[in-house]
C-alpha cells in the first residue's frame, strides 16, 4: 500500500497598505479567507482591521492628496497618459509600482519645465515634427487636445467634466475600466 503525502503550500499573510507601506493591523488580529467553493482551500490570512487602521489610512490618503493636488492639471493629464492609465480608474486599483513610476516621471517633467520655461510632455519621437523647436500644438499628448488625433494611436482625444474638472484622455492608449 502506498501513501501519498501532499505538499502544503505556505500560508500567505496579507497586510494593509497605508502611507506607502504594507503594515499589520493595529490590533495584530488576523482572519482566514477560504475559497467558498472548497473550504479546505485557505486563500490566506488577512488583517482584522480596526477603526484605528481606517483612521490611519484616511490620514495617509489626505497627506498624499496634499502633494498630488499641487501637481498642475496639465501635468496630471499628461502623467496619466504617459503611464497609459485610464483617468477613470480608481486609485486603489493602481499598482504601487505604477504609482512610483508616475511620481518619478513627475520629477522628470518638472525639471524639464524649469529649463524650457514651459511644460513639454511629448517625446520628440512621438511629435509630427521630430526635430527643431517644439511647436505649441505639440507640447501635450492629451491636455486641451480634445477632438484632435492622438500622436500615438491617431484616435480622437476625448474630454469629460468630472467633479468640476476637465479630464482629457486617449481611449486607445489609456483603455481600461471606468470609461
Amino acid at each position: 500500500m502506498s501513501v501519498t503525502t501532499g505538499h502544503v503550500p505556505p500560508i500567505t499573510t496579507y497586510r494593509n497598505f497605508i502611507g506607502g507601506a504594507w503594515v499589520p493591523s493595529d490590533s495584530g488580529a488576523l482572519f482566514e479567507n477560504r475559497n467558498p467553493a472548497n473550504s479546505d482551500d485557505l486563500i490566506g490570512l488577512f488583517q482584522k482591521s480596526s477603526t484605528t487602521d481606517v483612521d490611519l489610512a484616511v490620514d495617509a490618503a489626505r497627506r498624499a492628496y496634499q502633494h498630488w493636488r499641487l501637481v498642475p492639471a496639465p501635468r496630471r493629464a499628461e502623467l496619466l497618459f504617459r503611464a497609459k492609465l485610464n483617468p477613470f480608474s480608481p486609485g486603489k486599483e493602481v499598482e504601487e509600482s505604477a504609482l512610483r513610476s508616475i511620481w518619478k516621471d513627475a520629477g522628470v517633467l518638472m525639471k524639464a519645465a524649469m529649463v524650457d520655461r514651459r511644460i513639454v510632455t511629448t517625446k520628440a519621437k512621438d511629435r509630427p515634427h521630430k526635430s527643431g523647436p517644439v511647436l505649441k500644438e505639440e507640447t501635450h499628448y492629451v491636455y486641451r487636445r480634445q477632438g484632435r488625433p492622438c500622436f500615438i494611436s491617431g484616435t480622437k482625444i476625448l474630454t469629460k467634466v468630472m467633479a468640476g474638472r476637465n479630464l482629457f484622455w486617449c481611449p486607445v492608449c489609456q483603455a481600461g475600466d471606468g470609461v
